[in-house]
């Protein structure tokens, strides 16, 4: 399985959501007894953007041990986006990364989070040409797009309750997908050991 796709208020989201990226990370690194870089892609200078500064500060705040970019407080954006990366392959070299990231899509999807394995490609509903992040990612859905320059006015009228929401989910999609990835890969390790 490579991906799931899940509404944010389906009582299994996370959980879901978790054991999918859980997959993705024990078959992009296995035997990983630590957590993966998170990067977390948007700014809150648009409530529809701000999806993953939230789910940066969520995970900051629950777990500062974790290499976490992208938070209200430090966003991770269109400007710093090549620098930062280049700081996570220095940094963190050999250890996956997802990212986070929030989509515009049709109005039938709006609510809808999905994980894929391989990377998103930041700014590219707004005709942005970033570089690809992550070797897994976990997308929601936030509003509706027209592919035009409303995209922007979309981005700026979005419900922050809606953001708000689905970034609780997607936190704790990975605390679930690390947590257990995590386990699965110090049980491994220790079966080296004994074996």
């Amino acid at each position: 399985m490579h991906e799931a796709r899940r509404f944010y208020d389906d009582p299994r989201a996370a959980q879901d959501l978790g054991r999918a990226l859980r997959q993705i990370l024990l078959e992009t690194a296995p035997g990983l007894s630590f957590p993966p870089v998170v990067a977390c892609i948007g700014t809150d200078r648009a409530t529809g953007d701000s999806l993953g500064p939230l789910v940066g500060t969520f995970l900051k705040t629950k777990h500062p041990e974790w290499p976490v970019y992208g938070t209200l407080a430090e966003p991770l954006h269109a400007f710093n986006l090549p620098e930062t990366l280049e700081i996570i392959r220095t940094r963190h070299a050999g250890r996956p990364v997802v990212a986070v990231d929030s989509a515009l899509g049709a109005s039938e999807s709006v609510g809808n989070i999905c994980v894929r394995r391989g990377s998103c490609r930041p700014g590219s509903g707004l005709n942005k040409n970033l570089p690809a992040v992550g070797d897994a990612y976990l997308v929601g859905v936030i509003n509706v797009g027209t592919g035009h320059a409303l995209d922007l006015i979309t981005l700026q009228n979005t419900r922050l309750y809606l953001v708000w929401r689905m970034a609780e989910v997607i936190v704790e999609a990975i605390e679930i997908g690390v947590g257990e990835q995590q386990q699965a890969g110090m049980e491994a390790a220790a079966s080296i050991v004994a074996g």
